[in-house]
């Protein structure tokens, strides 16, 4: 806690540092990164510029700050599961949760996929390759050869789509159809190993 604020001066702050981030995050999908200015986010809250400069120095800080949670709860799903043991165990609790985070987080990931510039920006782009690279790994057991590459992808590409397109279901319904999906391209890939080791 800062030196001499009360509980209640931290509970503002972290509220209005919330409050600045929900409206970047707007102004980010309805504008993209690179439409959007800090002017803009303090004329949406009715707020001067000055007032978001006190958050966040820059536009870098902002957008930091707003994929910071969605980095961080993928970030301990995959500390999660690559501490079990037993590699199906691994794979279930990686897909079970990769699914319910894509659910919680989809407002996050659709505008990063449709935005080129904040997908591209160096505090987004070179974490989220790793993050990405580390749940491939999780649901793709195995050596991680082409054919571990090719699924991969597919896997995550397959469960990221229904998620950016809207769709009238509800979200336990999209869980089961998403969870369906995995397992099935699990068990796509595992055929597809087999086919290759007969070849041999």
């Amino acid at each position: 806690m800062t030196t001499g604020m009360h509980d209640s001066d931290v509970e503002a702050e972290v509220s209005s540092r919330s409050r600045f981030l929900d409206a970047a995050l707007d102004l980010f999908v309805e504008h993209g990164y690179n439409g959007t200015s800090l002017q803009m986010i303090g004329d949406r809250l009715g707020v001067s510029k000055a007032a978001v400069t006190y958050h966040f120095k820059s536009k870098d800080d902002l957008i930091r700050a707003v994929i910071a949670p969605a980095f961080h709860e993928l970030q301990e799903l995959l500390d999660g599961a690559e501490a079990i043991k037993r590699e199906s165990a691994r794979r279930t609790h990686a897909l079970d949760g990769y699914v319910d985070y894509l659910i919680r987080q989809r407002r996050v990931a659709s505008w990063l996929s449709r935005d080129v510039a904040a997908i591209g920006h160096p505090v987004v782009y070179e974490p989220a390759q790793q993050l990405t690279g580390r749940i491939d790994a999780l649901l793709i057991a195995g050596p991680h050869d082409e054919i571990a590459q090719i699924w991969g992808s597919a896997i995550t590409q397959a469960l990221t789509g229904p998620i950016l397109n809207p769709v009238s279901i509800s979200d336990g319904d999209l869980r089961e159809q998403l969870l369906a999906i995995g397992h099935q391209l699990i068990r796509g890939h595992q055929a597809a190993v087999r086919r290759s080791t007969k070849s041999d």
